[in-house]
């Protein structure tokens, strides 16, 4: 009768009756004796033997299984145990693989996140323009291009129709008034003239004929 032996250390032992022990395969460890299974090596940790798990170093990064650590990749950095890298902050830069700690960008320079350069920070944008009061262009210019009486006038240079309607509307009245005043001046010189021409006529008649 034979006798049975406890599965060792770094083997597993899933069967009954099994006359071999299975050896751990890479990326699991088994410390204990009488194993069942080999389990796998932790996240944040490698394994380089079936009887070892080691601590991922600064700069790599070590997912479940790992026997060796993986590089940081650019873009990114790997501070100690990490499972995976981190996404290098913004304003920081991380230009190479295996880096530990990201890098502020200089002075005057900027960036998102992930990125492995710093760019120059882009300028403010311009100020909006002032709302300046109509101009006698933005009164005058229509579709047509004529200041139309008892018509609400369209805005030009970005002034409101109300402005441009009352404003419009002052100034055709100032031209309505000198037109009437002009008006009147014509009528009293032709009446000031007919005056004086009947004067003349009369002053011909009463004049004695010459003999």
């Amino acid at each position: 009768m034979s006798s049975q032996v406890v599965c060792p250390i770094g083997y597993k032992c899933p069967n009954h009756g099994m006359c071999t022990a299975i050896k751990c395969p890479p990326g699991t460890f088994n410390s204990c004796e009488g194993k069942e299974r080999c389990d796998p090596c932790p996240v944040g940790r490698y394994c380089t033997t079936v009887t070892t798990s080691l601590l991922c170093p600064a700069g790599s990064f070590c997912p479940a299984g790992s026997s060796t650590p993986s590089d940081c990749l650019a873009g990114h950095f790997c501070t100690v145990g990490l499972g995976a890298g981190k996404v290098c902050p913004a304003d920081h830069y991380c230009p190479f693989n295996s880096m530990s700690v990201p890098i502020p960008c200089p002075t005057g320079l900027t960036s998102s996140t992930g990125m492995t350069q710093c760019s120059p920070i882009p300028p403010p944008p311009p100020p909006s323009p002032p709302n300046n009061p109509p101009t006698r262009r933005s009164i005058e210019e229509t579709a047509g291009g004529k200041v139309v009486a008892g018509r609400r006038l369209m805005a030009a240079d970005g002034v409101d129709n109300d402005d441009v309607m009352a404003t419009g509307g002052a100034a055709i009245y100032a031209v309505g008034t000198m037109v009437a005043l002009l008006a009147s001046g014509l009528v009293v010189r032709a009446a000031v003239s007919t005056v004086r021409r009947a004067r003349q006529l009369a002053s011909d008649e009463n004049a004695e004929p010459i003999k």
